[in-house]
């Protein structure tokens, strides 16, 4: 079959059998893996890309940034092994930031799929680790190696055949080998789940080739995108960001030109990158400012990067947002993620839909340490925080956006982490007020059961909240206590049994004026005990 531009079901038929292939993977990882960032949290993505490299489909479980990445990290295994030079069960690995997602705990994998002696696909799986070695994940790391194992381009895999040496090197150098081995060989699997169920779809519809549909996806999403900027009022728009860096503050500069169906983002004047770990790849960048404009401009469009074919990025190399090696990257949703207000706050003027800003990024506690029978762990534990309202709509609570990290179930922390959970639910009056009131964030607190621990916070919002719309009021800010007392934010805390953890995550802002809000809105509020009278507790 080939797609020609009138074939639309067809094209709709082939994109449908090609999701569920890699919406099957990525079930599949999650069912097979060990570390609960993975199992529970669904920090992966596994996509599909034609022969060529360009991408033709991303699982729904999936994290806005690497869906952005991926094309950046299949061009470079495809320079590393060129696609005539990759063979039936061929199986490249990388976690270079630079190449992937931005830092080194997410492992990309990529493998070739074959039929009747031709190469037809790519599949190519991306997944958090619980452990990369270095340090415990923390945002004070001065450059990147104090944080972990890099791997750079290698063979995981040839013709079929693992290379023991590359699993004995990650078992060596990680604390959880077990759990990182586990979570490895669940995205193995899911690439033999791929690759089977991919060559019988292409048997069901007498597909030799993928090319022409990537090409008709690409024609497609660049013409909508580009029908999309026509609409959007000629002229520069600018935006500032300012955030709590380590050792000294950072600002975000964007000035954003629209010029017919164009689109340039310009972050001239970004703070120059840091000793610390909150640098961002020039590759997570763009991915969250791709994400940020098809959220704002053309939400339904496909993730496909023909859809950004229209926008020109400038990022300064050597900022805090384009950081060169050997910058440390571990934390780098700390700045990459407030790329997504920055272009809201900027684009706000001529998008009537741009929501007010969120409590994003939204934290992270890492804790780590030893059990009572001197087992160690390390725990990932995404927060989740308030998004910003926008014109018609209050903002939603407790999300991770702009990733889409899981909460981990209550009763998954306890049974693999020495932690009694005390409370987790909203934190009352985190909202900001407005017309309409700005999200929730979240209230998280337990005790210590360890021997002894460690305590990461990557966070930001502490001390810059949200900032609302047209009238509307900040979201609250971010905190973290450790028996009532402020724990070390973007560094680490030490933990003895018996410590209390408090945590509140930011809310987002509100938008309009908080005096025409709806009487009915309000009082429902009250009802749910979203908000507290002045000067009592959030907790």
């Amino acid at each position: 079959m080939i797609v020609e531009r009138g074939t639309y079901g067809s094209l709709e038929t082939a994109l449908a059998r090609l999701g569920s292939v890699v919406d099957e993977a990525a079930t599949a990882i999650k069912r097979t893996a060990f570390s609960t960032i993975v199992r529970e949290s669904s920090d992966l993505t596994c996509t599909l890309f034609d022969a060529t490299g360009r991408s033709l489909s991303q699982s729904a479980v999936s994290i806005p940034a690497f869906c952005g990445t991926m094309p950046l990290t299949m061009r470079a295994f495809l320079d590393h092994l060129p696609a005539s030079a990759w063979r039936p069960g061929d199986m490249l690995i990388t976690n270079d930031p630079w190449l992937g997602t931005g830092h080194l705990p997410d492992v990309n994998i990529a493998s070739p799929v074959f039929r009747g002696g031709h190469l037809v696909a790519f599949i190519c799986v991306v997944a958090h680790m619980p452990d990369i070695g270095g340090r415990v994940w923390a945002a004070d790391s001065p450059e990147i190696y104090h944080e972990g194992l890099r791997v750079p381009i290698c063979l995981l895999a040839e013709q079929g055949r693992v290379n023991q040496a590359v699993v004995d090197i990650l078992r060596a150098n990680v604390r959880l080998p077990d759990q990182v081995i586990g979570d490895l060989n669940s995205m193995l699997n899911a690439v033999r789940v791929a690759e089977t169920r991919l060559t019988q779809i292409m048997a069901d519809l007498n597909l030799e080739r993928f090319e022409p549909i990537s090409t008709e996806i690409a024609r497609r999403c660049e013409q909508a995108m580009r029908a999309a900027l026509r609409r959007l009022p000629d002229g520069r728009y600018e935006a500032r960001r300012e955030g709590e860096g380590i050792g000294s503050e950072f600002v975000i500069e964007l000035a954003v030109t629209v010029a017919g169906d164009g689109l340039t983002l310009d972050f001239t004047g970004t703070s120059p990158q840091v000793p610390a770990a909150i640098n961002s790849t020039f590759g997570y960048t763009a991915a969250y400012a791709y994400y940020a404009l098809k959220c704002l401009l053309n939400p339904d469009l496909p993730n496909h990067e023909g859809a950004f074919a229209p926008i020109t990025l400038v990022v300064p190399e050597g900022s805090i947002l384009n950081c060169r090696h050997p910058a440390a990257t571990s934390s780098r949703g700390l700045v990459g993620q407030c790329v997504v207000d920055t272009i809201n706050q900027a684009l706000a003027p001529a998008v009537p839909t741009a929501p007010a800003e969120s409590g994003t990024p939204r934290p992270i506690a890492v804790v780590s340490g030893e059990q009572d029978d001197g087992r160690r762990f390390v725990s990932v534990i995404p927060l989740h925080s308030g998004m910003g309202a926008g014109p018609s709509w209050d903002g939603l609570s407790c999300v991770a956006y702009p990733t889409n990290t899981r909460n981990t179930p209550t009763e998954i922390l306890e049974l693999t982490v020495p932690v009694l959970i005390a409370a987790k639910g909203f934190a009352a009056g985190s909202g900001g007020a407005g017309t309409f009131r700005g999200g929730l964030g979240q209230y998280f607190a337990f005790t210590f059961r360890g021997r002894a621990g460690l305590l990461s916070i990557l966070a930001q919002r502490v001390r810059y909240p949200a900032r609302g719309l047209d009238g509307g009021g900040p979201g609250s800010l971010a905190r973290f206590l450790v028996n009532g007392e402020p724990a070390n934010t973007n560094g680490t805390t030490p933990l003895a049994p018996g410590d209390f953890v408090e945590m509140w995550t930011a809310g987002g802002a509100g938008y309009g004026d908080p005096a025409l809000r709806d009487p009915a809105a309000a009082a429902a509020d009250e009802a749910r005990g979203y908000r507290v009278p002045a000067g009592q507790a959030d907790s």
